[in-house]
């Protein structure tokens, strides 16, 4: 069993590796492929079927918890094409990148969804970038935040306090002013660091961001938590 499971994790689980890493795969094919390594681990053919001793969500567990550890086809999938997500935010002069700024356009410092024109494969990428994929939830999402570095082009432009960069096309109301000076607050009490390019950091690893075998591990541990949750429930 040892070298069946060798071979799972080393041969079988990179075959599909290019296709995963491109398009997201449909629920059929993910539970065909975790069929044929079921079969595989236990020593099953398409003829005939041997019982499966252990259940295929502990042996997809990390071995630090002392079982097999092999990997999810679904998570996997999502970690690979979560790639294309941070490479969006970290090579926006890519020609790539490029290509789908002119195609989809920009909005907020990133391409836009495309809405209905979007090609499959741009749909899957935002599903993720966005938290709209059911798989994974907003897992994406919730673990990238936008540094701020250099700002202070902002403040010789005049948007300081006192600064010349509020133009107003009216005379403000009273509840107005008291927003304006908020916001004047709120932009007095950031700490300007010169030389420093705005940037993106990914949470689970600031220093070496965002790597496919990172992103797996946390999708893991999201889908050990809902396990853990359902088995509390029952």
């Amino acid at each position: 069993m040892g070298g069946r499971l060798v071979l799972i994790k080393f041969v079988l689980s990179s075959i599909p590796v290019y296709f995963l890493s491109f398009f997201k795969a449909p629920t059929g094919i993910i539970s065909l492929i975790e069929s044929i390594f079921k079969a595989f681990l236990w020593g099953g053919s398409e003829d005939s079927r041997k019982i499966n001793w252990i259940k295929w969500d502990k042996v997809c567990l990390d071995k630090e918890r002392g079982v097999l550890g092999v990997r999810r086809v679904k998570e996997f999938n999502l970690s690979l094409l979560g790639k294309w997500c941070w490479r969006l935010l970290k090579e926006p002069e890519g020609l790539w990148c490029k290509v789908l700024n002119v195609k989809y356009g920009i909005m907020d410092v990133q391409v836009n969804s495309g809405g209905s024109n979007a090609s499959s494969w741009w749909k899957d990428i935002i599903s993720i970038r966005c938290g709209n994929d059911a798989g994974g939830g907003s897992w994406f999402h919730d673990n990238v935040e936008r540094k701020v570095g250099d700002v202070a082009d902002m403040c010789r432009s005049g948007w300081g306090l006192g600064g010349n960069g509020w133009v107003w096309r009216r005379r403000l109301f009273a509840w107005e002013e008291e927003l304006w000076g908020e916001c004047c607050f709120a932009l007095a009490n950031i700490v300007l660091r010169d030389s420093l390019s705005d940037s993106w950091v990914w949470l689970p690893d600031p220093n070496a961001g965002y790597s496919v075998g990172g992103a797996y591990h946390l999708l893991s541990h999201l889908i050990l938590r809902d396990l853990s949750t359902d088995s509390e429930l029952v």
